[in-house]
């Protein structure tokens, strides 16, 4: 199951609910006012673009508060360097 699209008239709806202009999210997420405006006016839009926007809208999140997120890397990075020791261990004893 993908993300299901997210046309035009949606695109500017949601800038709308979320109080921001074409340039403002544009600048916010890192790409260009021209694209932002070809969504508006009928670009497809990327799925990642139109799941970032519902969750904003869904958990109520501002621009601030998707910028300032921190990477996860922790558990992730740890349990790997775990597996990658223990692989080079069992190396040792064959």
């Amino acid at each position: 199951m993908g993300i299901r699209s997210m046309d035009a008239q949606e695109y500017r709806a949601t800038l709308a609910m979320l109080g921001l202009s074409q340039g403002q999210i544009a600048k916010g997420l890192g790409y260009s006012l021209r694209s932002s405006n070809g969504y508006a006016n009928g670009d497809p839009i990327p799925d990642a673009v139109a799941l970032l926007l519902r969750m904003m809208i869904y958990f109520n999140l501002t621009l601030a508060d998707i910028q300032n997120l921190k990477p996860v890397t922790t558990p992730i990075d740890e349990s790997w360097e775990v597996a990658r020791r223990g692989s080079r261990q069992r190396d040792r004893w064959i």
